[in-house]
């Protein structure tokens, strides 16, 4: 089973270690002034319980339904995406929690969820039913929550002469939804989660790698440390700029700045890094910092608060990278009086490509759409429990659980980037990359055997989906689809 596995999106390789600032400024709640007494909001006396960020797998701009305190407004998955997919927080400082409580959303279209996993600070905490209260004690930097399976499930009977088993199926019509996250500290006392503050902005670099969709600037401020912008130009990235055009006025004193490309410890290694920077008003005087070279988040106090409407970031130097030459920063967050601000700079037009791209071949029925087996390969005496989400926004994830008679199990998760080569209404061809994390070895690395390095390794691979099956050449063998 695959309940134990690390979770696929990177919290272990981006642990932060750094002196974040723990003890933002608190205020009051702010309301409305009432119109009468009978209509004054009651005082608001939870602790704040402040976010660094906070993303969903699927459908990431309804998570902030969740923490808005109206049970009406939900998050809930794309349709026909629910198992695997799930909601990661990630806090600021190490905060000591004790429990969590998620309910679950019911409804039409909503289906009821049976079990979910709960990860903290990158490894496992337990396996809970959705009806169970999830026990933390403990401090954390990070919460995952994935999503596990409906009890109602559909599962199709598939048998030859090399195999037998079953295709597992999610109906296409159905989601899984989040209406509340409640999480509570020492004494059982139920914290005021509060995302950081969102401004939209229009972030425009001077370059960015190829694919456009796996590496453009709204990887800054996704929340994914594993995602990355990565500069296109020749060299380490010297005189290229990023450029902030928001909505609303800020005055930013602080930032902080997740370095290098963090999906693993060897794609931090692999590629160059930001050493020296100019930052400020656009127009106005720039001012110079610079970084370590380190994967936790660094936290820079800016020599004078950057105000207004229109910043500016110029790259000056930078890490030179063990194999590739491009500089890439995975992530930023700004802060106000010490509140942490993050910026909307989602991409429609990005996403809209590879949707365009599927659209009317093979591919169109698979985004976001979860491909599952359960199979035990009589002639090899292989038994495999294989999973894999093509998203939309460019993204996968894919659980491989393989066991052979005798030899014991063979664990991992792959997740990454992917793109299609070519499609048409029979068969298509896509490329994947990023992460394979190697179960088999996390043992080791809480036993201190091994480094944490050694959990991870960089791939690519090619998948031909034809024939009511997706196959690779390297990470993958068979996953049939019905």
């Amino acid at each position: 089973m695959l309940g134990f596995f690390l979770t696929v999106f990177g919290v272990m390789s981006c642990e932060d270690t750094s002196n974040t600032n723990n003890n933002p400024t608190t205020n009051p709640t702010e309301v409305a002034p009432p119109k009468s007494p009978k209509e004054e909001a009651p005082k608001d006396d939870r602790e704040p319980l402040y976010l660094q960020g906070v993303y969903a797998t699927s459908n990431d701009d309804m998570v902030r339904n969740i923490f808005d305190g109206n049970a009406l407004t939900i998050w809930k998955t794309k349709k026909g995406a629910g198992p695997d997919e799930g909601i990661m927080l990630y806090f600021e400082g190490k905060p000591s929690l004790e429990k969590i409580e998620i309910t679950f959303a019911e409804g039409s279209g909503l289906a009821k969820i049976d079990n979910f996993d709960l990860y903290g600070n990158g490894a496992l905490l337990e396996y809970f039913s959705a009806d169970e209260v999830g026990n933390l004690n403990d401090n954390y930097t990070s919460l995952f929550i994935r999503l596990g399976t409906p009890a109602d499930i559909e599962k199709v009977t598939v048998e030859d002469e090399s195999k037998i088993g079953s295709v597992v199926k999610f109906s296409k019509n159905q989601s899984i939804g989040i209406s509340d996250i409640k999480i509570l500290g020492k004494g059982k006392k139920e914290f005021r989660i509060v995302p950081p503050r969102e401004v939209k902005a229009k972030v425009v670099a001077s370059s960015t790698l190829k694919p456009f969709l796996a590496y453009n600037t709204s990887k800054l401020f996704d929340t994914r440390k594993e995602f990355a912008w990565v500069e296109g130009a020749d060299g380490f990235g010297a005189g290229q700029q990023i450029n902030f055009s928001l909505e609303d006025a800020v005055e930013i004193d602080e930032m902080k700045l997740w370095n290098g490309y963090q999906r693993s410890p060897n794609h931090y290694k692999a590629n160059a890094r930001l050493r020296g920077f100019s930052f400020g008003e656009k127009g106005g005087k720039p001012y110079e910092y610079n970084l370590r070279d380190d994967p936790a988040g660094q936290m820079i106090d800016l020599t004078v608060p950057a105000k207004g409407k229109e910043l500016e970031l110029k790259i000056n130097s930078g890490f030179k990278g063990r194999s590739y030459m491009d500089m890439a920063i995975s992530e930023m967050l700004f802060y106000e009086n010490g509140k942490p601000l993050t910026l909307n700079v989602t991409d429609d037009s990005a996403q809209k490509e590879i949707v365009d791209q599927a659209k009317e071949t093979i591919l169109e029925s698979l985004l976001d759409y979860r491909v599952a087996n359960e199979m035990e390969y009589t002639v090899s005496g292989i038994f495999a429990n294989r999973s894999i989400i093509l998203r939309s926004d460019g993204t996968f994830v894919m659980y491989l659980d393989e066991a052979e008679a005798g030899d014991g199990s063979f664990l991992s998760i792959a997740d990454g980037n992917w793109s299609i080569i070519n499609a048409d209404d029979k068969k298509a061809k896509v490329k994947i990359f990023g992460k394979v994390l190697d179960i088999s070895a996390v043992e080791a690395y809480y036993a201190g055997t091994n480094d944490q390095a050694e959990l991870y390794r960089i791939f690519k691979d090619e998948l031909t989906i034809k024939n009511n099956t997706i196959t690779g050449e390297k990470i993958l063998d068979e996953i049939i689809i019905r």
